[in-house]
């Protein structure tokens, strides 16, 4: 083992963009050079579809499985691959490696009696750490986080987090204990260190996010307090997103079943943690429906939201989860930020066509689109420069191909393949690529000429009647129904001083709007047929007036609401005798004990 170190005194020309592609035919390693790409090596890999090579942060090192072991590889800058380390790890189906890549992890079918899941010092081969894992790495990858210098190494053990310093061990270093813990993960950025820890709801209590904040494992212990935490029902898992720094984090907790079942595709909610405990909340989002894709930006407290049933909403928020800029309603899934933070990338994908949309963000405008349909791998080279999408196993089963598009949507290389499982680029150090602009005058992809208006259709019997207009008030009312309307295309929000209104406040605001939606559509339907608009004038009159309430039930309903009183009196009285201190309104409700005795007295008579 033996890894190249760059020489200072070289030319700092960037090297070409370098992409992977892994397939039947092994893995290819190609430069990107004049917008097409140049085979430079090829190496044998694996045939299971899920058995990824990984590359480590700066994108120096490879590993890739095979049949018989994992290779670990230095990529060169002229785009060759030198192996390191071979590591006999046979039929692994996942494999890891560290930020820097002096360690890898990998995961192999589960046979009783064996130690599956292990991680091995990549310079020597040594195997530092071994346990018997059940779990597929598709329901839960990966399993070790390393903090960016690799000085903290974090994984869940049973009601725990155990902490080694880098180095995997089968005996931590340090614990934390966090009961029913399911997942954790190690923030980005310098120190100090941050974990995130999620504990799914058992017996009647909710599901909490803790994160803990250290600066060496020398501060953490046993039984360590969070800095900052919050709870909710309804959550089975969490996917932990991390702020570039590492000083936020977004919690995405998921149910499979929704509450009110409106949507197979579960509930999900997305809670925001600054580890400062300064701010905790749940990410305001204000339109029914599953979410569909949460991306961080590169740099900076601006992340993006994909949400809603279709055509869903797509909304860039900054700090404190205030919306900054609305992307209107649209038939997109998911979100790639290119590496510089730039462009942004928009898609389609899954039960969608395909589509996709390429923003420049630093001016906040669309300067193309394309189409990828059936695409799967979806990724931005390091440089910004170029979108690579794939269509690969084992979604697909036919029409592999790959296809490298611009940063603004024009097609530069289609290649038709043997199945194909991974499209993937090579990262870079940061610094190796400057953020470069948009180059002035270069035409789009699709749908960047003035489109015509589409002729709006009149139904044949209102033509040349007037009935255009009627025609066109109806199509206006249902498009704000839908939401559809004008008032849904992209735009800038207005910075809002106050804060983002509460969950209660967001509820009541969208049964305001959708009634005043149905009583335009209901106004609309009116224009044209007569016989509705009798209807809706009946519905407009003022309800009669409520039948006379028993008086027995009346009865009823007051004693509860003194009961319910007199418990709360009750619940203040224990506190005080605990020794806790209580505030005047406190105070005032105790004194009120004699008046609700004697009332309910009275009414029990």
């Amino acid at each position: 083992y033996q890894r190249r170190v760059r020489d200072t005194n070289e030319p700092m020309e960037p090297p070409p963009p370098k992409a992977l592609l892994r397939g039947a035919h092994g893995l290819r390693l190609m430069n990107v050079i004049d917008n097409q790409p140049v085979t430079t090596a090829t190496v044998p890999a694996s045939e299971e579809a899920l058995a990824n090579a990984a590359l480590s942060a700066d994108g120096a090192m490879m590993a890739v499985p095979t049949p018989e072991s994992v290779q670990v590889y230095q990529i060169t800058p002229e785009g060759e691959l030198e192996l390191l380390q071979e590591i006999g790890v046979a039929g692994a189906l996942a494999v890891q490696l560290s930020p820097s890549g002096s360690y890898l992890v990998a995961w192999s079918r589960y046979q009783p009696g064996q130690q599956n899941l292990c991680s091995f010092d990549v310079a020597s081969g040594e195997v530092l750490s071994s346990v018997a894992s059940r779990e597929s790495p598709r329901d839960n990858w990966p399993v070790f986080f390393w903090s960016q210098d690799e000085q903290v190494c974090a994984r869940v053990r049973t009601n725990e987090v155990q902490l080694n310093a880098g180095r995997p061990s089968n005996h931590p270093d340090a614990r934390i204990r966090v009961e029913n813990i399911t997942a954790c993960s190690l923030s980005p950025g310098r120190p100090p260190y941050r974990v995130a820890t999620f504990t799914a709801p058992t017996k009647g209590l909710p599901a909490f996010v803790r994160m803990f904040v250290f600066d060496g494992l020398d501060q953490v212990d046993l039984d360590m307090e969070p800095s900052t935490q919050t709870s909710f029902f309804r959550a089975e898992s969490c996917e932990f997103l991390w702020q570039a720094n590492g000083k936020t984090v977004i919690a995405r907790a998921s149910c499979a079943s929704d509450a009110q079942d409106k949507s197979y595709y579960g509930e999900t909610q997305l809670y925001l943690l600054q580890a400062d405990g300064k701010c905790t909340m749940q990410v305001p989002l204000d339109k029914d429906g599953p979410v569909h894709d949460v991306k961080w930006a590169p740099s900076g407290a601006e992340f993006i939201v994909l949400y809603g049933f279709m055509p869903g909403k797509c909304t860039l928020f900054g700090e404190k989860c205030r919306p900054k800029f609305e992307f209107g309603n649209v038939a997109l899934n998911t979100a790639f930020w290119s590496p510089h933070g730039r462009f942004l990338a928009l898609g389609g994908f899954g039960s969608l066509n395909g589509d996709v949309e390429f923003w420049d963000m630093k001016e906040s405008k669309k300067i193309g689109a394309c189409n990828s349909r059936y695409a799967v791998d979806c990724v931005w080279s390091p440089d910004s420069r170029h979108f690579g999408t794939a269509v690969t196993s084992p979604r697909r089963k036919t029409d592999f191909c790959f296809k490298i598009w611009s940063y603004h949507g024009l097609l530069e290389h289609e290649e038709e393949t043997e199945e194909m499982y991974q499209l993937t680029w090579a990262p870079a150090a940061r610094g190796v690529y400057e953020d470069r602009a948009a180059s002035p005058g270069r035409p789009g992809g699709l749908n960047q000429t003035i489109d015509k208006p589409a002729q709006k259709y009149v139904p044949p019997s209102a033509r040349g009647r007037g009935g255009e207009q009627n025609a066109s008030r109806v199509r206006d009312a249902l498009n704000s129904a839908r939401g559809t309307d004008k008032s849904a295309a992209p735009h800038k929000v207005s910075h809002q001083p106050s804060a983002p209104l509460s969950k209660a406040a967001l509820k009541n605001q969208k049964k305001r709007e959708a009634k005043k939606r149905a009583a335009e559509a209901a106004q609309a339907e009116a224009v044209v047929n007569p016989a509705v608009a009798e209807e809706v004038l009946v519905v407009a009159e003022p309800e009669p007036a409520p039948a006379p309430v028993d008086p027995e039930v009346l009865k009823q309903k007051q004693i509860r609401n003194l009961q319910k009183k007199l418990r709360q009196i009750t619940d203040l009285k224990d506190k005080q005798s605990n020794g806790a201190e209580l505030i005047p309104d406190q105070i005032k409700k105790l004194e009120g004990e004699p008046a609700l005795l004697e009332e309910l007295e009275k009414l029990m008579r």
